[in-house]
């Protein structure tokens, strides 16, 4: 697979009919550092980038405002991936698919590798399962040092919606903070885990 790097980088204002407002990765290994994400849209998932089939994505210090999908994953999204790295990022604001969409902020589905989530900072994310999260793999996953305050699910998961389809994953969070995070009609202010 091709390798895809981007540090110290902006990136505002895109769009996407489909999915990805700013970047689409299609089984790639996608690598950023010290960028920015401002208001980006996307027709279908990934506000503003979308990572597909296979991609190894890793994500060192960035920071998204007002970025949207009509899908999942107002800011990041990505489909049957491998192992993926998120630490040092910040999003505010981010809006996935209020009906219907998965991971206000992230989503990360039906992937198949380690997801490792470390001093994540997200704030007012809004969609219908997992508020700022929306997390599914058949390895493990571990959230860290992370804050999630006044996030809204419609249905499940304010924060952070888990689920084990595989019942074969695991979940591991330490050292976290859940604030103000709502699950509108069901379950799971805060955290809302399906064991599969």
């Amino acid at each position: 697979a091709g390798t895809f790097t981007a540090t110290s980088t902006d990136f505002s204002g895109g769009t996407s009919t489909y999915s990805g407002g700013a970047i689409y990765a299609y089984s790639a290994t996608a690598s950023l550092s010290d960028v920015t994400f401002s208001d980006h849209t996307a027709g279908g998932s990934g506000g503003a980038i979308y990572a597909y089939y296979e991609a190894a994505l890793t994500i060192a210090g960035a920071t998204f405002t007002g970025n949207s999908a009509v899908g999942s994953g107002g800011d990041v999204g990505a489909y049957a991936g491998g192992a993926t790295v998120i630490s040092d990022y910040e999003s505010t604001g981010a809006i996935a698919g209020t009906g219907t969409g998965y991971g206000g902020s992230v989503s990360l589905y039906s992937m198949t590798g380690d997801l490792t989530l470390t001093s994540l900072d997200i704030d007012g994310a809004v969609s219908a399962y997992g508020g700022a999260m929306y997390l599914s793999t058949s390895a493990a996953a571990t959230i860290a040092d992370s804050t999630f305050t006044n996030n809204t699910a419609a249905y499940y998961g304010g924060a952070v919606d888990y689920y084990d389809a595989y019942n074969a994953s695991s979940l591991v969070i330490s050292d976290s903070t859940f604030t103000g995070n709502v699950a509108t009609a069901y379950y799971g202010g805060g955290l809302y885990f399906y064991g599969g």
